[in-house]
């Protein structure tokens, strides 16, 4: 829902020059982590399993690079980014799809 919306939002925004930022952040190690920590159920504990926590100001400095780069999606980390991509390996086409849509209906005829 999230994604979807920031979607439509970047396309409606992009005409008067407001860029939109997606932000995948990974397990990163802050006070609320180490809380959620404590009462993880075993399901979820399973899943986030071997994967590598970042520190906040990593994620924090990946976040600011990537607005700066105007960059749509930002997933801090080479193994979000990876799995980002594989999940979405389309989304630079439908983006230009979208931004032409949306060009296009902001012209005046």
């Amino acid at each position: 829902a999230l994604r979807g919306f920031a979607e439509a939002l970047r396309a409606e925004a992009k005409a008067w020059g407001i860029g939109v930022s997606i932000v995948y952040p990974p397990d990163t190690e802050t006070p609320g982590f180490a809380e959620e920590e404590r009462t993880k159920p075993p399901e979820t504990r399973r899943i986030g399993g071997a994967a590598r926590r970042l520190s906040a100001e990593a994620v924090a400095r990946a976040i600011v690079r990537g607005v700066e780069r105007d960059r749509f999606t930002i997933a801090p980390g080479w193994r979000m980014a990876l799995f980002h991509r594989a999940a979405n390996p389309f989304a630079g086409i439908i983006h230009r799809r979208l931004d032409r849509l949306a060009k296009h209906a902001s012209e005046k005829p």
